[in-house]
C-alpha cells in the first residue's frame, strides 16, 4: 500500500484509464517495490487527466432565453492534451436561466419604453457566460448563478442605454469575481 500511495503522490491525481489501470498500478507497486511505484506515478502524470473544473456555459438572448450547457473541464499530462467535456443541462436549470432572462427583457423594454428609449436592439440582443461551479456548495453556486444573471440584466440595460460594449465575462471563484476579456 505504502508503494502505490507512492505512485498516487507522483501522478498528482491524473489517471491514465480510470481505476483499472491505477489498480493495476497499485498492485504492481506492491509486488515490485518503490520502483514500480515510481514509474507507475510517472506514467500516470504523464498520459493522464486531472478534473480541474466544472460549470455551466451558455448564451442569453434570442428566443429561447438562454441556451447552455454544463462543461469539465480536464487539464491533461506532460504528454495529453487538455479536454472539455460538455453534457445537457438539467431541464429545470435551463428553464429557470431562460425565463428568468425573458423576464429581464421584457423590464428593459418597459424602463427603455417609459424613458422614450429605442427597444429594438432588446430582442436582438445575446451575452455570453461561463460560471465555474468546481468545489462549490448549494449556496454558493446559487450566488454565482444569481451573479451571472445580474450581469447579463445589466448588459442588456446597457446596450438599451447605447453605452453596452461586448465582453465576454466568465464568473470563477478562483478570481473571486468577474474577469473580463476581449
Amino acid at each position: 500500500m505504502a508503494c502505490y500511495g507512492i505512485s498516487f503522490a507522483i501522478s498528482g491525481g491524473y489517471p491514465t484509464g480510470g481505476n483499472t489501470v491505477n489498480v493495476l498500478s497499485g498492485i504492481s507497486s506492491a509486488f515490485l517495490g518503490p520502483i514500480a511505484g515510481v514509474a507507475g506515478g510517472l506514467i500516470n502524470r504523464a498520459f493522464g487527466r486531472k478534473l480541474k473544473d466544472t460549470g455551466i456555459q451558455g448564451t442569453f438572448g434570442g428566443q429561447a432565453g438562454f441556451e447552455g450547457k454544463g462543461y469539465q473541464f480536464y487539464k491533461g499530462g506532460w504528454f495529453r492534451s487538455d479536454k472539455t467535456k460538455t453534457s445537457a443541462l438539467d431541464p429545470g436549470l435551463q428553464k429557470m436561466l431562460a425565463d428568468s432572462f425573458k423576464a429581464m427583457q421584457m423590464q428593459v423594454g418597459t424602463f427603455a419604453t417609459v424613458l422614450g428609449l429605442s427597444t429594438e436592439k432588446i430582442a436582438g440582443f445575446t451575452t455570453s457566460m461561463k460560471v465555474s461551479l468546481h468545489g462549490l456548495k448549494k449556496e454558493e453556486i446559487q450566488g454565482k448563478i444569481e451573479e451571472a444573471l445580474a450581469t447579463a440584466n445589466n448588459e442588456l440595460a446597457e446596450q438599451v442605454l447605447g453605452t453596452w460594449t461586448k465582453t465576454t465575462r466568465q464568473i470563477t471563484e478562483q478570481s473571486g469575481g468577474l474577469s473580463n476579456s476581449g
